[in-house]
């Protein structure tokens, strides 16, 4: 851009002071000719390079995005929500009729054939063990029965309270193993739900910082090529100002056109270098209704989250893509009229 503007400054000097830049054959050559190959290198190297590094940023935004997208493909839940639920309500029903079958009554009954037992069932050899489970009634019973024939009248009542305590017992004994069956579906279905959500939310979360540290870096990369591209405009600028007055020789505005150059704040090529940032994914809602489910006998177990392998890591953009161009030298001012 110095270069450039050097350039320029001469061009202008000459056309200002001789009114013909034509003269000094030469010297114009040599000006003409470095110009040109400066605006070539710009069409041909600056720009795709900036373009490139420009498409690149952009690529790898949508690849964050991407990521992030994939995250829903970790989400596999052994169950639907609303298999879950389902299962969570027969679970629901199971207990409520486990709680009616294993009540006050069955321990009632089993109370009541304990003191009948120990009050008309006394005998040397048959214990009656302090417990009211219908197992040791049972034993304690079986061993009178055997050798005490003479207590046949107590021996027929404390067989019918024993029954109804032994009936009552194993009916509860039968729904607290089906509701035990369910409940274990339930919490496998229920937590490896909870599971596959917290994998899901934690590489949500993962890809948010990961696109963060993206946006971070492709911005800088942006506001370096805008800087470039504005210089390049003016480079433009001076280089069609130095051409145009070298072929024409006509330099009566030159001075104010290269004033324009070098205070032009040109957007046409920066414009072109505006990053599309794309929107992140929402995070997706997972297990609301399944929060509010408390599972007797424990929570769901802990296991470490595991996302997969870290996301590469952003290049970080080249400071300086604008080509040094070889020095030329400039050429000397042909002396002004008197």
């Amino acid at each position: 851009l110095a270069q450039m503007q050097h350039f320029a400054d001469v061009t202008v000097a000459h056309a200002s002071g001789r009114g013909n830049v034509s003269d000094d054959g030469n010297a114009n050559e040599v000006v003409v000719a470095s110009v040109q190959a400066i605006l070539q290198a710009l069409n041909e190297s600056t720009l795709p390079a900036l373009i490139a590094q420009h498409e690149s940023d952009e690529e790898h935004l949508h690849a964050r995005v991407n990521a992030s997208m994939a995250c829903k493909g970790l989400f596999k839940p052994p169950a639907s929500e609303a298999e879950v639920l389902a299962r969570f309500m027969h679970l629901s029903a199971c207990t409520s009729r486990r709680d009616v079958l294993c009540g006050d009554t069955v321990a009632d009954k089993c109370a009541e054939a304990h003191r009948f037992q120990g009050l008309k069932l006394k005998t040397h050899g048959c214990e009656l063990q302090n417990s009211t489970h219908h197992a040791h009634l049972r034993e304690h019973f079986d061993c009178v029965e055997e050798y005490e024939q003479s207590l046949h009248d107590s021996l027929d009542d404390a067989r019918h309270l024993l029954q109804r305590c032994e009936n009552a017992s194993l009916t509860c004994e039968e729904v607290v193993e089906e509701c035990k069956m369910k409940q274990h579906q339930v919490q496998d279905w229920l937590c490896g739900y909870r599971r596959s959500c917290n994998i899901y939310e934690a590489c949500h979360a993962q890809e948010n910082l990961n696109f963060a540290a993206a946006v971070s870096e492709v911005q800088h990369g942006e506001s370096n090529r805008k800087e470039q591209a504005r210089a390049v405009g003016q480079i433009r600028c001076f280089g069609r100002l130095i051409l145009e007055v070298e072929s024409t020789g006509d330099g009566s505005d030159a001075k104010a056109r290269l004033a324009a150059c070098a205070e032009a704040q040109e957007t046409t090529f920066a414009s072109i270098f505006d990053v599309d940032y794309p929107p992140l994914p929402d995070l997706m809602a997972c297990g609301e209704e399944l929060e509010v489910l408390q599972l007797e006998g424990g929570q769901c177990e802990e296991k470490t989250v595991t996302t997969g392998p870290a996301s590469p890591p952003l290049e970080t953009p080249s400071q300086g893509i604008l080509p040094t161009p070889t020095p030329t030298p400039a050429p000397t001012p042909a002396p002004t009229p008197a």
